[in-house]
């Protein structure tokens, strides 16, 4: 997820500059909680804190579908794939939680 070709090129793309030699220095455990924990990302706009996670689904998703699939081909810019998913993502999530709008009273009883 980290260190194939493909994932380095997008990966390289995402991170911001300041966190590669971190993000490509780490050893496996190391890097997945480093990634749980911290905002890596560099070359996106606002707060996606499923990054990681989408990232890693669009390498997986994108490995099994051109080793599954003869006439798949990888979009160009993956990396613009997968931000237009945070995106995508974030803005589902405050959608969701504004929908939802549960409120909740307090009843004393006895």
């Amino acid at each position: 997820m980290r260190d194939c070709s493909l994932a380095s090129f997008v990966w390289s793309n995402l991170i911001s500059s300041n966190e590669r030699s971190n993000f490509f220095g780490f050893h496996f455990l190391e890097w997945v909680s480093y990634n749980l924990q911290m905002d890596v990302g560099g070359k996106r706009d606002g707060n996606c804190s499923a990054f990681w996670d989408q990232n890693c689904y669009f390498m997986w998703l994108w490995r099994n579908k051109h080793e599954h699939k003869d006439d798949f081909i990888r979009p160009l810019k993956p990396w613009e794939v997968i931000l237009k998913a945070c995106d995508e993502y974030s803005n589902g999530v405050v959608v969701h939680v504004m929908a939802s709008g549960n409120t909740s009273s307090e009843v004393m009883i006895g």
